[in-house]
């Protein structure tokens, strides 16, 4: 699910913010869940979260080779989709243990534990097979969220898309030391024609600051 999908007067429709609300009430003991129910929404809520965007296009972070791969492929009009991976800098697993023993009722302590910790970047599928899966490095010192992807040979960038064409508009590399900085982006968002689609929402142009 993403936000191009269900448009904001769309019933499921749900914002980052009412995500962390949704989060903390499965979390807060008073939801009546059961272990298999929370853990369901749990793998569910991380997806969702970092395709918040869209899974590939108009996802925010890129590695080098995931990008010429992806302007090759659309040139020779093959499928781009099959050799990528969208892929959490932490794995879920780690997240899910992170959410799980730094639960807080408070919605910025949630909120800044998301968005440090829980980001999806697109890499291929060689890259993504060099990462380690399932956790941390030996001796991972929790506030290093990047540490999977050091000594590794992959360049990341930040992208920036024009949605309804699947179009890469700019991208620019990206220092580790720019990771956990609030960086500006724009995404424009071309809803169908009246024509192509029941659906008669208007041209967005949708403007945010926001950590990955």
């Amino acid at each position: 699910m993403n936000i191009y999908k269900y448009r904001d007067e769309h019933p499921l429709h749900r914002t980052r913010d009412e995500m962390i609300e949704d989060l903390i009430h499965i979390y807060d003991g008073k939801s009546g869940l059961s272990e298999g129910s929370k853990n369901n929404l749990i793998e569910s809520f991380l997806y969702e979260w970092t395709e918040y965007y869209g899974k590939f296009v108009g996802c925010k972070l890129w590695s080098k080779n995931a990008l010429l791969h992806w302007e090759k492929i659309r040139k020779q009009k093959g499928n781009p989709y099959s050799q990528l991976r969208h892929e959490h800098i932490v794995p879920r697993k780690v997240i899910k243990n992170l959410i799980s023993s730094n639960f807080s009722p408070d919605f910025n302590k949630m909120n800044e534990l998301l968005n440090k910790y829980l980001i999806g970047v697109i890499v291929t599928t060689i890259e993504d097979k060099a990462l380690l899966k399932d956790s941390m490095p030996h001796n991972w010192e929790i506030n290093d969220e990047w540490a999977r992807y050091k000594h590794k040979p992959i360049d990341l960038y930040y992208v920036k898309w024009e949605i309804n064409n699947k179009k890469i508009l700019t991208y620019s590399p990206t220092p580790f030391e720019m990771d956990n900085k609030k960086i500006s982006y724009q995404v424009i968002y071309q809803s169908p024609t009246p024509q192509s689609s029941s659906k008669r929402y208007n041209r967005i142009e949708y403007n945010d600051k926001w950590n990955l």
